[in-house]
């Protein structure tokens, strides 16, 4: 099970369709995984709109309600597809692979993390692909991956004692004001 957060169709214009058909046809080729999308509240309706028009509501891709819990989401997960969001900090506290879609190139997303090896950026289709074959089915990428987040979760957040979240939004906070 792949859990995607793909949302907010206004902010981040056509690459939300763009992402979703390129998830659904290069996931679609996979077998075995299942997209469990879970829209910004804004686009639910609208992800709908696209499965049902390209027939993949059902196959490949099950369309979660907004209010879906995102954290119990992350936390069956296998693989956390993401655009740049906060759903990346949270996806590697729950020790889970990230593949974070930028397309545009903006690089947003905090540079450490890919620095470090803990995420796979994807900047077009094919490198979306390469992305979900090598965290889905290269065993040494796996435990790659995981060796990363596990060592890095200490540098970015300190040790797992409750406080990780606060620590995870103030590094957050202080990237942000940066790029201000």
């Amino acid at each position: 099970t792949t859990y995607t957060n793909i949302g907010m169709k206004d902010f981040w214009g056509d690459y939300m369709r763009v992402y979703l058909k390129d998830l659904l046809k290069i996931c679609s080729g996979f077998g075995r995984v299942v997209l469990r999308i879970k829209p910004h509240y804004s686009d639910e309706r609208y992800f709908g709109k696209l499965l049902k028009e390209w027939g993949a509501k059902g196959s490949v891709a099950e369309l979660l309600s907004h209010r879906e819990d995102i954290f119990q989401l992350e936390h069956e997960a296998d693989l956390v597809v993401t655009p740049e969001s906060t759903v990346i900090s949270e996806a590697i506290m729950l020790n889970k692979p990230v593949i974070v879609l930028d397309y545009p190139r903006n690089g947003l997303t905090l540079p450490q993390y890919e620095t470090k090896g803990i995420i796979m950026r994807a900047s077009c289709k094919e490198d979306l692909e390469k992305c979900l074959r090598k965290v889905l089915y290269d065993s040494e990428t796996q435990k790659t991956l995981e060796r990363n987040r596990l060592q890095a979760g200490n540098y970015f957040t300190g040790p797992f004692d409750g406080k990780n979240a606060s620590r995870v939004a103030k590094i957050i906070s202080e990237h942000m004001s940066a790029k201000a």
